[in-house]
C-alpha cells in the first residue's frame, strides 16, 4: 500500500504542476506597442524687414532728416550702411523696421546692447538716439521677452540733432551699433 500512497501523491503532483502551468500560461500575457513616431524639422529663424524712412507726416516739431536709402543694406540678420544726413537743430530722422521670428521655435531676447560712436567729441552733446521695439500690443521688448514663432515686433530708431545746438558748422560722424541677441526658448 505504501507504494500505491507513492503512486497517488506523484499523481496529484503531476496534476498540481500541470495545472500551475496551464495557469501560468494563461494568465501571463506579452504586452506589445506598434506605432511610428515622426518628429517635425524645426527652424530657426529671426530676421530683420521692411526697413523704411518714417513717413515726413508723422514729424510735426522736426525737420526731416534724409536717409541714403541706397547706403543700407539688409542681409537679414545684420542692418548695415545706413547714412542719415541731419543739417541743422531739431533735425530729426526716423527708421521703422521689424525684427521678425520666421522659424518654428519660440526665440528669448537674451539681451540687447547699443551704443553711439562720435568722430568728434562736440558730436556727443549735439546727436542723440534712440531704439525702442513693441510688439502688436504695444509692450516694449525688453530683455526676456520671448518671440513667439511667426510673429514680429516693430522697432524705432530715431536719430536726432540736438535743438539747443550752437555749433553744427562742422561735419561730425557717429556710428550707432545695436545688437539683439535671442536663445531658443
Amino acid at each position: 500500500m505504501k507504494e500505491h500512497s507513492k503512486s497517488i501523491i506523484l499523481a496529484v503532483l503531476g496534476v498540481i504542476l500541470l495545472g500551475m502551468s496551464i495557469a501560468y500560461a494563461t494568465l501571463s500575457t506579452a504586452l506589445k506597442i506598434n506605432g511610428t513616431a515622426n518628429v517635425a524639422a524645426t527652424t530657426w529663424n529671426i530676421h530683420f524687414a521692411n526697413v523704411a524712412v518714417a513717413n515726413t507726416t508723422t514729424i510735426t516739431k522736426y525737420n526731416l532728416g534724409t536717409l541714403d536709402e541706397n547706403s543700407s543694406n539688409t542681409t537679414g540678420t545684420k542692418i548695415s550702411g545706413l547714412k542719415a544726413s541731419l543739417n541743422n537743430p531739431a533735425d530729426k530722422l526716423v527708421v521703422n523696421f521689424d525684427i521678425v521670428n520666421s522659424g518654428t521655435i519660440d526665440a528669448k531676447l537674451q539681451s540687447f546692447s547699443k551704443s553711439i560712436i562720435h568722430s568728434d567729441q562736440a558730436g556727443y552733446s549735439n546727436t542723440t538716439y534712440t531704439i525702442t521695439c513693441k510688439d502688436t500690443s504695444l509692450n516694449e521688448v525688453t530683455n526676456n521677452y520671448v518671440l513667439q514663432h511667426g510673429s514680429s515686433v516693430n522697432c524705432v530708431l530715431t536719430l536726432m540733432y540736438n535743438e539747443n545746438a550752437s555749433n553744427f558748422s562742422d561735419d561730425i560722424t557717429s556710428t550707432i551699433t545695436a545688437n539683439w541677441n535671442f536663445i531658443q526658448n
